[in-house]
């Protein structure tokens, strides 16, 4: 293990039209200590000859040719291949902005207990055009809260400890095309998770993705995996002067998209105080549901709406009902 050095796992598969981009973009990084283990898991398109043209050109891209694996065996493949002390994950159709392994690097290296490190993104279409931004929580503490019902990190924007994915077993063949989320979980056992405030990828809408082609399949997987994460971190209550701090913080901490996170931050504590109902734990749903609207009309609208939600299907349950 080479110490400071970046390994990019980087899965191919018939993404002809799109990996030189995304290469270029690693390629202008400003921190230039890494490695591309790039693999090429058995692409019908010529992939395999845009890789083997970029190695060429810089002996930092590593490329592998194999039969088609799927994703988590690639990239299980892709770490055993790879040298450096942290690990980072990037789609053949995505691109990393230029000072992403600067900033993520540096708030890895600012606390030993981070064993991940995400960031904010952009999602832009198949002709690279940026559709809106999506606000991550930076702090541990809204990451979790955000995991009781989402994954609030893109896959390809992260840069993990390779010791702490080590330590977790690495990524699962056993949950289907959800490997990064149950990955998040087993991670949040070792150590922090947090995300940077800055912008440092651009996600790609692919149509014929995992997200789009499975998505039945990640729905009965995510399930459990909610499951899991919920009994690994039991929900607690945030006081109305601790809302009112994150609130502040978000909106002072970035002028363009830090409302958007308040409100996500918000959002995702409405979500889970639904969780609590399910769970039985009326009292504190309750209790947080009314810090929630107390905090101001964004809190007030946000409960409001997830409250006629709630009512809106339980009544269409029992409309249809049969006995």
């Amino acid at each position: 293990m080479k110490k400071n050095l970046i390994s990019v796992l980087l899965p191919v598969y018939n993404a002809e039209r799109f990996v030189a981009e995304t290469l270029d973009s690693l390629i202008r990084q400003t921190n230039k200590n890494f490695e591309v283990i790039a693999i090429n898991d058995g692409s019908t398109d010529d992939s395999l000859k845009v890789l083997q043209e970029y190695a060429k050109r810089d002996t930092r891209i590593k490329v592998i040719d194999q039969e088609n694996q799927g994703l988590v065996k690639t990239l299980n493949t892709a770490t055993k291949q790879s040298a450096g002390e942290f690990l980072a994950r990037i789609d053949a159709d995505d691109v990393a902005l230029d000072r992403r392994f600067e900033f993520q690097l540096k708030a890895m290296e600012e606390d030993s207990d981070r064993v991940l490190i995400a960031g904010g993104f952009d999602v832009m279409n198949e002709d690279g055009e940026v559709l809106y931004h999506d606000a991550v929580p930076t702090n541990y503490e809204d990451i979790v809260n955000a995991m009781y019902t989402r994954n609030p990190i893109a896959h390809g924007s992260v840069l993990i400890r390779r010791s702490a994915f080590e330590a977790a077993g690495g990524y699962s063949e056993d949950c289907g095309p959800t490997e990064d989320y149950e990955l998040w979980t087993r991670l949040s056992k070792i150590g922090t998770i947090v995300a940077l405030p800055q912008t440092i990828f651009r996600w790609r809408v692919n149509p014929n993705g995992i997200t789009s082609t499975k998505s039945d399949v990640m729905e009965k997987h995510m399930k459990v995996n909610f499951m899991k994460f919920q009994e690994l971190h039991p929900f607690k209550l945030v006081t109305r002067a601790a809302l009112k701090e994150k609130s502040a913080y978000y909106v002072n901490l970035d002028p363009l998209h830090g409302v958007s996170m308040k409100e996500r931050v918000l959002q995702d504590l409405t979500n889970a105080s639904f969780i609590l109902l399910k769970q039985g734990r009326t009292s504190d749903a309750i209790r947080q549901l009314f810090i929630i609207s107390s905090t101001g009309r964004t809190g007030l609208r946000l409960v409001r709406y997830r409250i006629m939600k709630a009512i809106k299907y339980h009544g269409n349950h029992l409309l249809f009902k049969t006995d």
